[in-house]
């Protein structure tokens, strides 16, 4: 069994991008690191080899454009006690992504995580309450979406792409 998720990774200059303008102490909670870094397309969680492999041959066959997305925010979610980078709006490519990923899941019967899609960039867990604050517009741009594998180690989570799917423009001949 692995515990698995599809996302949306940072490059390496937009995360250098997004350490520049995030506040000092983003939610005095435990700051995610770098690395683990990402927006969240689909949580799969707890998968048998089985339905793995029909994840993957799900995101095989998606077709979507490259995402952008414009973080405004620095928001906290009280429920999972959260500091939350949020975008301005989900633009179209995005909610394209996700709903022919969503929709090709469904078809293989691959369980994952239904509810209301709302994109965000976890920076601290176990913050404190805090007022939203608003950021210099933050453009964050994908061209490839991934299959994480996370494990719960006791430094922290640790995740490993295990597959990846790039995102282009699709052109009918």
């Amino acid at each position: 069994m692995a515990r698995l998720f599809f996302a949306l990774q940072p490059s390496s200059d937009d995360l250098d991008q997004l350490a520049r303008a995030m506040p000092e102490n983003p939610g005095a909670g435990r700051v995610i690191p770098r690395e683990n870094l990402h927006v969240t397309l689909a949580f799969l969680g707890e998968l048998g080899a089985e339905k793995a492999a029909a994840a993957r041959e799900a995101a095989d066959g998606v077709q979507a454009p490259p995402v952008t997305l414009c973080f405004t925010a620095l928001a906290y979610w009280p429920g999972p006690r959260t500091r939350v980078l949020v975008p301005e709006e989900v633009t179209a490519a995005a909610q394209t992504l996700r709903g022919e990923l969503a929709r090709r899941l469904r078809e293989r019967n691959v369980p994952f995580d239904a509810r209301i899609w709302r994109p965000h960039l976890t920076v601290a867990r176990k913050a404190r309450p805090a007022e939203e604050v608003r950021l210099e517009p933050l453009l964050l741009g994908f061209k490839e979406f991934v299959l994480v594998h996370s494990r719960t180690e006791p430094a922290g989570a640790h995740y490993e792409s295990i597959g990846r799917w790039p995102l282009h423009e699709h052109r009918s001949v």
